[in-house]
């Protein structure tokens, strides 16, 4: 059994400024966002984790570092990046602000939010985004790596609000369509799945900031 522990990052300077923090762009953690990841990692200090995978992201590998120096394990778990948990690639929404994006893009917003399937169908190649659904795929494809590598243990993933939204979907094998029923992962929050075989995952914590 492999216990995986997710937690997105801490808050940014975009995350503060209700700006779209996706794939192209990143903002260093704010204080708030950093102390909110110290916390996280001394409420987690007595865990000894097998391994420690991160989005490639500066924001992922920062959260995962500040978690990792409260822990008493800290010297033997390494910090694996990941290409596979970056954060979605939302095009010429990246780094705008939500009321700029609303006033161009309003159309496309909706469903964006409301309609991930028909947003994969008919908007992401617009604005030139990535779809929920390949990042679904990539990011379970990562998961199902790290389970392949290890089997059993104790694993924290350090990566982003979408990339989990996308990847916890999947996991439960829910349609894309009902993707944004679930709200994203708070900054510096903690969900805890378990799987036996990788492909099947039952959920111990959701959404909690410790």
């Amino acid at each position: 059994m492999t216990e995986f522990y997710f937690v997105r990052h801490g808050e940014t300077q975009l995350n503060q400024q209700n700006a779209f923090n996706g794939g192209r762009n990143d903002t260093p953690l704010t204080s708030r966002g950093r102390a909110a990841a110290e916390y996280l990692g001394v409420k987690m200090r007595h865990t000894a984790f097998n391994k420690c995978f991160a989005s490639c992201m500066p924001r992922a590998k920062t959260t995962a570092k500040i978690i990792l120096a409260q822990n008493d394990f800290a010297t033997t778990t390494p910090i694996i990046l990941s290409q596979g948990l970056v954060e979605m690639d939302l095009g010429r929404w990246d780094g705008r602000p939500e009321t700029d994006v609303e006033a161009r893009d309003a159309n496309i917003l909706y469903y964006y939010y409301h309609h991930p399937d028909q947003f994969d169908a008919n908007y992401a190649t617009i604005i030139g985004s990535e779809t929920y659904q390949a990042v679904a795929t990539r990011s379970q494809h990562t998961i199902q790596d790290i389970f392949q590598r290890q089997p059993s243990g104790k694993v924290l993933v350090v990566a982003h609000g979408l990339v989990f939204l996308a990847l916890f979907n999947r996991l439960m094998h829910r349609p894309i369509s009902v993707l944004r029923q679930q709200k994203l992962m708070h900054n510096a929050a903690l969900t805890k799945m378990v799987t036996y075989d990788g492909e099947n995952y039952s959920v111990k914590l959701w959404d909690q900031q410790l």
